[in-house]
């Protein structure tokens, strides 16, 4: 079973590249399409793709500009995460990923998928 570190971000200033591009914006880009892609391996429940996917998505945005941007998108692909980590029963996972998210943007978990257990 997969087990995830507990979460360490810090963020720097974005920078531009040498072309002149915004390598914020690419790398932002980048990060919704992982997201993307995630919750579209999810959805098929192929889940060690969708936990990469979203893996890949939470490393391109760290110690990115600390901008309310990535924070959301940060929050949103830990919570997505932590729900393929739910799904698979590795609750410890999904609570780190979740509480994560939470402190980095509290809104972030509209994205929590809830069950009750009865």
């Amino acid at each position: 079973m997969l087990s995830v570190q507990p979460l360490s971000v810090s963020f720097a200033a974005g920078t531009k590249t040498v072309d002149g591009g915004n390598k914020t914006q690419r790398l932002e880009k980048e990060a919704q399409a992982l997201i993307k892609a995630g919750k579209a391996c999810h959805d098929a429940k192929n889940m060690d793709k969708a936990i990469e996917a979203y893996s890949e998505a939470i490393e391109k945005i760290t110690n990115q500009a600390n901008s309310q941007k990535f924070d959301k998108l940060m929050a949103k692909a830990l919570v997505l995460r932590g729900n393929v980590f739910r799904h698979l029963g590795n609750i410890d996972a999904a609570i780190a990923d979740t509480t994560a998210a939470r402190d980095i943007d509290p809104s972030a978990l509209k994205y929590v998928r809830a069950y009750y257990v009865l």
